[in-house]
């Protein structure tokens, strides 16, 4: 086997095919020959057993009959068998009656007959056979063979295979010689070249080409493999010298340290970094010792980690560098071990990091200084992400909200906004980030004590380095109080606006009033006082007197008018002072006086008691007294005389009301009732003006009350009015 391995390829192929065409001869005579003498051997005993049972056929008569002579010569016709050496017929008794033996054969018959069937001794062959008529038997037949024959066969085919091995091994040893030489020629070429290349490393060798077959190929492959690494080899140092270009150029160190050796290689750029000179002999001592002192345990400690495990070497720190301030570096290895685990060699590169940590220093602080104002501004400031998920709050943010930065991070603030303010928000948010633009916003947020404050937000779009959009920096203000003060001056817009409509109403009734009512008392003045002059004339001193009377007259009620028109004016221009009014007791002091005035009247006055409300005490006195007062005139012609003063709870709130069985109105005319100088009862029945329904409903517009009434002609009437709780102390709008 030693021979076989250390041989040379030719001495292996010839030996190879050698033994492979003498394992293939031997096989294929082996199998033949086995073949042979088992088909012969069965051939043979076929014969002769088919030969022994016609021979028992034609003995049949013969022992039928007993005939000896025709057993003989049935016998004697078995001489045509060269195979059979004796032959012999016995009866039904086993007795024999006839036998046959060949010239010069030695082989004999037994005198008795054998059982029937085959027996092999030696080189005899026994077979015995019945020989009967129908189901009749009439004895038996015994053949004996000799098959010595087939052992000669055997022998015979021995020596022609061995002959055949012999010459067939000469014409292989011929053969291999001559493919040995179109094999082996080509695959030394190609050992010679690979040899070549091996200890040359040169890779434009080439073996030239012998066939095109499988060796061919195989040689076409060898020079493509070298062409392969030939170009690979080009292309390698090109990428060396690129990359070597782009570590100078990006001003990266490179360190290729040796476990075994402890020795370090460090390029120029890594001295430059470390501050020493270059070509210095580095060992991990001295790498430690530029390492700054505060840095070394855990440069150490990390290079021992990585040393065993399977994770890379990364580390920032700073160097030792005497003549300035130390200087920040960032090294990455890879630790290259042996089948063992055990670190051989350790590869890796420094950058210098000084500038990207000031500037990361710089921002660290302005971040610092950021936080410590955002913290302690009085506004909401948060900032949010490009998805405008925020990733901020200030402590004024959580204190307002009363949550912690988990619960508010991230959308987790918007808990605190309601439905209808958040779509809001979203569609306005949404479409400002879509564009990068800044905006403004006003929405309810919910304070930590469950209250909703109205905030304006503003955000303001970050740009990161990039310049791509980093999300929004932005802060919130609590507007609540502005709201409400928009919404107090927006009803008090109202509130002024309602009073000029009614004052331009007034103004329009008083103008109409003024060329009305006045105008009568003008034209009988007048036309009186002509009379008189005429009267005078005519020497009529009685009827002059009469008429002057009547112009005495209409001058009063002038008078009145104007008084009436100053007390509307005055009531319209008064300021109100708020305070506690008792109106029970108001009422009283008024049913007193009218009582007082009018002593002969039997009026049932029904006050109700502890009537309080908020409000201008002369300015309601005036109001009830006109109320009251109305309903002691429209009752002057009822015998039973019944005014009551009360107030009744309703959904709107307390309503005040006076009640009499008085004159009463005409529903249909109820609108007139608080124009100014209108009167639903002629001055024939009930004198008056028409000015105290209209003074009522002023003093209680300017308490921001509403008053309505309801009645019947001849079934009296009834004013109601209501007060609110706190009217404002504000001056309302002057009417002329």
């Amino acid at each position: 086997m030693n021979f076989f391995q250390h041989a040379p390829l030719r001495q292996k192929l010839t030996a190879l095919t050698m033994v492979c065409s003498v394992v293939a001869l031997l096989t294929t005579a082996v199998a033949l020959g086995v073949y042979e003498f088992f088909f012969y051997q069965r051939t043979m005993f076929q014969q002769l057993e088919t030969l022994s049972s016609i021979t028992a056929r034609n003995s049949g008569a013969a022992l039928a009959f007993a005939n000896t002579e025709d057993a003989r010569r049935v016998l004697a016709a078995l001489d045509a068998e060269p195979a059979v050496a004796a032959a012999a017929l016995y009866d039904a008794t086993g007795t024999k009656i006839a036998d046959y033996r060949r010239r010069g054969a030695a082989s004999s018959t037994p005198p008795q007959a054998p059982p029937d069937g085959l027996v092999r001794a030696g080189t005899e062959l026994d077979i015995a056979v019945p020989v009967s008529e129908a189901t009749k038997r009439f004895g038996t037949l015994l053949v004996r063979a000799d098959v010595s024959a087939i052992g000669q066969r055997v022998a015979a085919y021995i020596m022609v295979l061995i002959g055949t091995t012999l010459v067939s091994g000469m014409l292989a040893l011929l053969l291999t010689g001559w493919l040995s030489n179109r094999i082996v020629a080509p695959v030394q070429a190609l050992v010679t070249a690979a040899t070549g290349v091996k200890t040359t490393t040169d890779y434009s060798i080439r073996v030239p080409k012998a066939e095109d077959d499988e060796l061919g190929a195989l040689t076409d492959a060898f020079n493509e493999m070298l062409a392969r690494i030939q170009q690979n080899e080009a292309d390698l140092y090109r990428s060396a010298e690129r990359f070597r270009l782009a570590i100078e150029a990006a001003k990266i160190g490179t360190w290729d340290w040796n476990l075994v050796r402890n020795e370090i290689e460090w390029n120029d750029r890594n001295c430059e970094i470390f501050g020493v000179p270059l070509g210095t002999r580095v060992n991990s001592e001295l790498f430690l010792s530029l390492v700054h002192d505060d840095d070394r345990p855990r440069v150490k400690a990390a290079i021992e980690s990585a040393a065993h495990s399977t994770a890379d070497f990364s580390i920032e720190f700073r160097l030792q560098r005497p003549e300035r301030p130390p200087h920040y570096a960032f090294a990455r290895g890879l630790f290259l071990k042996s089948s063992a685990g055990d670190p051989l060699r350790a590869v890796g590169v420094t950058i210098d990091i000084t500038e990207r940590r000031g500037a990361e220093l710089r921002i660290i602080e302005s971040e610092t200084r950021f936080r410590a104002v955002a913290e302690r501004a009085p506004a909401l400031i948060w900032s949010c992400e490009p998805a405008l998920k925020r990733d901020y709050f200030n402590k004024t943010w959580l204190n307002f909200t009363g949550r912690t930065v988990e619960q508010e991070h991230g959308t987790g603030w918007q808990a605190g906004v309601p439905e209808a303010d958040l779509y809001r928000w979203k569609e306005i948010v949404g479409g400002a980030a879509a564009q990068r633009d800044p905006y403004s916003i006003e929405y309810r947020l919910r304070r930590a004590d469950g209250a909703l404050r109205w905030m304006v937000e503003t955000g303001s779009p970050r740009t990161a380095a990039d310049g791509s959009f980093a999300g929004y920096l932005g802060s919130c203000i609590d507007i609540t109080a502005r709201k409400e003060n928009e919404a107090e001056l927006e009803a008090h817009v109202r509130t002024r606006t309602r009073e000029l409509e009614v004052a331009n109403q007034e103004l329009e009734t008083f103008s109409y009033s003024v060329s009305h009512d006045l105008r009568g008392p003008v034209r009988a003045i007048q036309g009186f006082a002509e009379i008189a002059i005429e009267e005078c004339q005519a020497k009529n001193p009685e009827a002059a007197i009469e008429r002057l009377t009547r112009v005495v007259k209409a001058a009063e009620r002038m008078n009145k008018l104007i008084d009436a028109f100053i007390s509307m004016a005055r009531i319209s221009r008064a300021e109100l002072k708020i305070e506690e009014v008792d109106l029970s007791r108001m009422a009283d002091e008024i049913f007193g006086f009218l009582r007082s005035a009018n002593p002969d009247r039997r009026v049932e006055a029904i006050v109700a008691r502890d009537l309080r409300c908020r409000g201008d005490d002369r300015l309601l006195r005036i109001a009830l007294e006109n109320l009251i007062g109305n309903a002691w005139k429209f009752t002057s012609k009822q015998e039973a005389a019944r005014i009551e003063f009360a107030a009744e709870n309703r959904p709107e709130g307390r309503v005040f009301y006076v009640r009499d069985n008085g004159a009463g109105f005409d529903c249909a005319l109820a609108h007139k009732l608080f124009q100014a100088f209108e009167r639903l009862h002629h001055n024939s029945q009930f004198e008056g003006l028409g000015v105290g329904l209209s003074t009522v409903q002023r003093v209680i517009a300017k308490h921001e009350g509403r008053i309505w009434a309801e009645g019947a002609e001849g079934r009296g009437a009834t004013f109601y009015f209501t007060l609110p709780d706190r009217p404002r102390a504000s001056s309302s709008v002057k009417a002329a």
